[in-house]
C-alpha cells in the first residue's frame, strides 16, 4: 500500500480543508510539497471537495 504526505503551514492546510486553496497551485507555486503517491493526494482534495468544511 503506497502512502502520500502532504507538508504544508498551518494557515495553507486551513486554506485547503476549506477549498480555498487548490492543491495544483499550491503544489506549483511552493506552498504544498507531496512526499510519496502524489495519486493519493489528488484523490484527497476531491474527497474534501465533497463537504463544506467552511472552516
Amino acid at each position: 500500500m503506497s502512502e502520500c504526505t502532504l507538508i504544508l503551514s498551518n494557515d495553507n492546510f486551513h486554506k485547503f480543508l476549506a477549498c480555498k486553496l487548490n492543491g495544483t497551485v499550491a503544489f506549483m507555486t511552493g506552498k504544498l510539497k507531496v512526499n510519496g503517491d502524489m495519486t493519493k493526494a489528488l484523490k484527497l482534495e476531491s474527497i474534501i471537495k465533497q463537504y463544506d468544511l467552511n472552516l
